[in-house]
């Protein structure tokens, strides 16, 4: 591959425009692609996980913190497993990469771990458990669980089915600008905020911009329904 070759510099400067996939081939390409990616994008190198669906929850006692129910893939059967997530901003996302890379290796290490209990009549440990008992807590701040983020998760996970349950409007821009942030691989979007969400004016504008409403991939949800009502009341 061409891109291999050329100055660090450019390498990584064109990584930031490829999927994460495309920057994980890249790289495997060479020994010394790979050593530049390792120390500039270590999230790049994590294997994929498969998803049958990921339905996130807002948490009312909590800000930028949310319950993911997640249910697994595997060969010959699903399973699931409740999370904690959190939404970072950019510059906190260079903040806490170190403390994301490591819960997000914990979290791929509780999915092989849950892949080898497939089919096995043993009951599986929670993500919470598993964290305390095998593994010291990554977190900074100490909390007993550690919290994925979902910028980097979804950049590592390949998505059949996402829900967005009863988000009001601060939270569904929260989640869809995280979403927005990286090229996710999502098939399908199911938005059920109901009468949690109040669009307001310059929502309309917003999602006209938004990658993830203009893909398509969220019609005819309640979301959807809501800001028809609300741009029929404006005119």
């Amino acid at each position: 591959m061409m891109l291999s070759n050329l100055p660090a510099e450019i390498i990584m400067k064109c990584c930031n425009f490829l999927p994460y996939d495309d920057v994980h081939q890249l790289a495997w390409t060479n020994r010394r692609t790979m050593q530049i990616v390792r120390r500039n994008l270590p999230m790049s190198l994590l294997p994929t996980i498969d998803l049958s669906s990921l339905s996130i929850y807002p948490i009312s006692h909590k800000i930028n913190t949310y319950l993911a129910s997640i249910e697994f893939r595997f060969d010959q059967s699903y399973d699931s497993v409740a999370v904690m997530i959190c939404v970072r901003n950019r510059k906190e996302r260079k903040e806490f990469e170190e403390v994301d890379l490591k819960n997000m290796r914990l979290f791929n290490k509780y999915c092989r771990y849950r892949r080898s209990l497939e089919l096995k009549a043993e009951t599986a440990e929670t993500f919470e458990y598993y964290t305390v008992s095998r593994h010291s807590c990554s977190n900074s701040n100490k909390e007993i669980i550690p919290l994925i983020e979902l910028h980097w998760f979804l950049a590592r996970t390949k998505v059949n089915r996402l829900y967005l349950n009863r988000c009001d409007r601060r939270n569904l821009w929260n989640i869809v600008d995280a979403i927005d942030s990286i090229r996710p691989d999502i098939r399908h979007v199911s938005v059920e905020c109901g009468k949690h969400l109040q669009f307001e004016l310059d929502d309309i504008s917003k999602i006209e911009k938004s990658n993830f409403f203009d893909s398509g991939r969220a019609r005819h949800t309640r979301c959807s329904k809501s800001l028809d009502l609300f741009s029929s009341n404006c005119n």
